[in-house]
């Protein structure tokens, strides 16, 4: 008989260059948000504040557009679960404000 050797994953996921940064302040034109992340493994899921976000390239990579009930000061909550079940909870706090202002150009 052969002999089988299974590992058991119980290490939680790791989230890096999440956009946006911590306390960034984000101006939008509506309340429309992009985020993206990168997981160290591939995810199962990946919800921000109760949306789920797409999952991209290898189920590692991540990018979509957060619908906002408002502006202001907010914290954004990142839960990410790999394929094992494994889950990690990231929190950035951001204030996200419309900017309705045409740009200007001055040429002199």
């Amino acid at each position: 008989p052969e002999t089988v050797h299974v590992t058991l994953d119980t290490i939680a996921p790791t989230l890096t260059n999440i956009y946006p940064a911590q306390g960034a302040t984000v101006g939008l034109k509506i309340l429309a948000l992009p985020i993206s992340a990168e997981s160290n493994e591939p995810l199962q899921s990946l919800i921000v504040n109760n949306q789920n976000i797409g999952i991209g390239v290898a189920g590692i990579m991540f990018y979509d557009i957060l619908t906002l009930s408002g502006t202001g000061n907010m914290a954004l909550t990142f839960k990410a679960k790999d394929l094992a079940g494994n889950e990690t909870t990231v929190v950035r706090n951001i204030n996200a404000v419309l900017d309705n202002d045409d740009p200007v150009i001055t040429i002199t």
